[in-house]
């Protein structure tokens, strides 16, 4: 498993959200990304944890609401709007 998973997976106490990633690594894995691309997956993967954790949003209670204030909260913290959607 790829450094990002693995950091993400040590520090993820939602358990929806670890089964939710242990299932994408083996996903992403299984289509034969080039490591660069499954680490990439990860640390986007990591940044929306830490912003549902910030927020004691579960896992399980993720709304296309919630991702619309991602997307509007990652703007705001400089991403462009062409960027956005690989962090979605």
């Amino acid at each position: 498993m790829k450094c990002h998973f693995k950091k993400l997976l040590a520090n993820v106490g939602d358990n929806d959200l670890r089964d939710a990633v242990t299932d994408f690594h083996l996903h992403v894995t299984s289509k034969n990304l080039t490591a660069s691309t499954i680490s990439g997956y990860g640390e986007r993967i990591g940044y929306f944890s830490r912003y549902l954790s910030g927020r004691e949003i579960p896992f399980s209670a993720v709304t296309t609401q919630t991702m619309r204030e991602y997307a509007h909260y990652s703007l705001s913290r400089g991403l462009s709007a062409h960027s956005i959607n690989g962090y979605l």
